[in-house]
């Protein structure tokens, strides 16, 4: 709203000075467009547009045109290599990004974007092997990596022996890059375990923020 007659700057504001040209003469909060964000500012109309505290800087605003989250699991164990990892189950969907049946997760907004992932590893007691590595894709180019191993104080049993592997990151997307999860490798009798109503294996993201352009 103007509290005065101003002008059209042609564009949204970007600054205390941009909100006095356009009419406003109340000293205030006011949120104008920064860089990549909406910022908040404090704007002293008593002020002249050269002085230092004509305008403050407060912090930015959380703004997202598109709301984007999800929490997915899946249901029974799973041992292939090379391949994104699929999910059966959806807990959160928010934004529809995340497609289970291929496990991956295309970006609707540019922005920043954090993703955690956890799971179980399950090494037979026949199993010689000593390891299961899982890796974080963007767009084809690995991100990240995390290893579950077979601990060299279990003893050799007729039972099987498990170890929990995380991996979180955070990442600067464009537009339409696509995430997922693999298994890039693994020994016999070695794999990602789970099973209906275990619920060992889960993989989320949100978008923290994102750019305004």
């Amino acid at each position: 709203m103007e509290d005065s007659n101003g002008i059209d700057i042609g564009r949204m504001p970007s600054s205390c000075t941009d909100l006095a040209l356009v009419g406003h003469t109340k000293s205030g909060l006011y949120c104008v467009m920064g860089s990549k964000s909406i910022e908040t500012v404090y704007c002293d109309f008593t002020k002249q547009m050269n002085d230092s505290d004509f305008q403050k800087f407060l912090g930015y605003v959380d703004v997202k045109s598109t709301p984007t989250f999800f929490h997915v699991q899946k249901n029974a164990s799973f041992s292939y290599v090379g391949v994104p990892i699929p999910f059966e189950i959806v807990n959160a969907n928010s934004g529809k990004a995340m497609n289970v049946a291929t496990g991956i997760f295309t970006a609707p907004r540019s922005g920043t974007y954090y993703f955690s992932f956890a799971g179980l590893a399950q090494f037979q007691s026949s199993s010689n092997s000593a390891d299961l590595e899982i890796r974080l894709f963007l767009n084809d180019v690995r991100i990240a990596s995390s290893y579950a191993t077979k601990a060299s104080s279990w003893s050799s049993t007729s039972n099987d022996k498990f170890n929990q592997i995380t991996l979180q990151s955070t990442l600067n997307l464009k537009e339409g890059d696509d995430v997922w999860l693999e298994i890039y490798s693994h020994g016999i009798g070695v794999s990602l375990h789970d099973a209906a109503d275990w619920h060992h294996t889960h993989f989320t993201g949100l978008l923290v923020e994102e750019d305004l352009v």
